[in-house]
């Protein structure tokens, strides 16, 4: 679907969208049921496919909607914003601040000719990737779809584009669904010191369970302990073997060399804190690298790998570029050094041994960034008055999109509703759960709201 590249000029060059449809089951269908899997920089073709192989997508909307997705500007094959190489993926990971100026200078130029290469490769749609210019592509796909209004499910930043469509289009919103709250225009620092204190929650969460859980073996009676110790030896410059390979659906395998550091490991224990599902994996993947003799890191580096793009056929999906590009589209701030103030980072790792010096390293971010052309605003109660009621979804407990945010949302949102998961994961609709399914389909359908105050127990329905 061709839409103009710079929205305020309709006359401009023009990008094709990625749309991806499922075909609604019964005749006579409600309308479209469009669906955004978040990043920034996730392209939602991909995501549909995977959403509808898991089997846990509710069947009534298969039976009343056409079920769509589609890559946002930027992502996907929506004139993907694909610059970085094989090596830029998989070449170690300095820490998050180096400990010397030679180092850090290192770090410097590898960043300079990295950002170069983006915009001599891309540099014409990278200012035109934010977020507003999505919610008008969106906007234009109900229109061509023919739907007199949107129905929508965002997860994750996805929400980000729900709020603003609400914001701007209130009257062609149908019924809009928003799970796991990121709250768009607020303040970077602010938002990334949440963001990282929820991991962290999550991580000593998943911690606890395993020194109560008899088959966990990681890290005997303090597991807290443990992991601290594997990260600061990590934190010293030291790299264990982590080489691996994983088959793709033709059976053939794919290795992928490497090492786990520092960096590596705590994007690998952020990986599987996403989902309750792996922190068994988890498990496994420390007990492997914290062995006495012949440590191993595959299993962490593998979850790393998979947080930053890399597929079973052994490419990357290039989402790290996207979610950058569009992280800078959509935020005014601009940082003044590469890796961020150091006060920060002390402060921050003290209050989060984990997480702190990994979220502090490098805000507000978008270092040596031209100036958003469209940067977003904090929505406040004004900017959403005339909403219809939505439904608003959070887990207690999860690790990347804070409750509170979506406490602040259904402030905002006159009429809404919110339906807590009691859960660890990041996201929850569509993912097997009873109770949030049962409380979100018949609003989807039908426009029924759930019961005020909805709370659903993990393992529990």
């Amino acid at each position: 679907m061709p839409v103009p590249l710079d929205r305020s000029d309709p006359s401009s060059a023009t990008i094709d969208l990625a749309l991806i449809r499922k075909p609604a089951r019964k005749p006579h269908p409600i309308g479209s049921l469009l669906l955004n899997p978040g990043g920034p920089g996730q392209p939602g073709s991909e995501f549909l496919r995977q959403l509808l192989a898991s089997g846990t997508f509710p069947s009534a909307l298969l039976d009343r909607f056409d079920v769509m997705s589609w890559d946002p500007r930027g992502t996907g094959d929506s004139a993907g914003i694909a610059c970085l190489t094989v090596e830029d993926f998989t070449e170690p990971e300095p820490l998050p601040y180096p400990p010397t100026a030679a180092e850090r200078s290192k770090v410097e130029a590898q960043a300079a000719a990295q950002r170069k290469r983006c915009f001599d490769s891309d540099g014409d749609v990278i200012p035109h990737v934010g977020t507003l210019a999505t919610v008008e592509d969106l906007d234009a796909i109900r229109t061509a779809v023919g739907d007199d209004a949107l129905t929508y499910v965002g997860f994750s930043y996805g929400t980000t584009i729900g709020l603003e469509y609400l914001s701007l289009h209130p009257d062609t919103s149908r019924a809009i669904v928003l799970d796991g709250v990121a709250l768009p225009g607020t303040d970077p620092v602010t938002t990334t010191r949440a963001q990282m204190a929820s991991f962290e929650d999550n991580l000593n969460r998943f911690l606890d369970a395993c020194r109560t859980d008899r088959s966990c073996t990681f890290g005997g009676d303090d597991p807290h302990a443990a992991l601290m110790a594997f990260l600061d030896r990590l934190a010293t410059g030291v790299r264990i073997p982590a080489s691996y390979s994983l088959p793709d659906p033709s059976g053939v395998r794919h290795t992928r060399t490497g090492t786990l550091g520092y960096t590596e490991a705590v994007n690998g224990i952020a990986a599987a804190l996403y989902n309750v599902d792996t922190w068994s994996i988890l498990r496994t993947g420390l007990v492997e690298a914290t062995r006495s003799t012949d440590p191993d890191g595959h299993t962490l580096l593998m979850l790393r790998d998979l947080l930053v793009g890399r597929q079973v056929d052994g490419t990357w999906n290039h989402s790290v570029e996207a979610n950058q590009a569009i992280s800078c589209a959509d935020q005014s701030e601009r940082a003044t050094s590469l890796f961020g103030d150091p006060a920060r980072i002390r402060a921050w790792s003290k209050e989060l041994p984990v997480f702190g010096a990994f979220g502090a390293a490098g805000l507000p971010g978008c270092y040596r960034w031209p100036a958003a052309i469209a940067p977003l605003a904090e929505l406040t109660k004004h900017d959403l008055a005339t909403a219809p009621a939505v439904v608003v979804v959070n887990s207690a407990h999860d690790p990347a999109t804070p409750y509170a945010n979506a406490r602040v949302a259904h402030r905002l949102l006159p009429g809404s509703r919110l339906v807590t998961w009691e859960g660890d994961d990041h996201t929850s609709f569509a993912g097997g759960h009873a109770c949030i399914d049962d409380a979100v389909v018949p609003y989807l359908i039908e426009g029924e709201l759930p019961a005020a105050g909805l709370r659903c127990a993990a393992g529990g329905g």
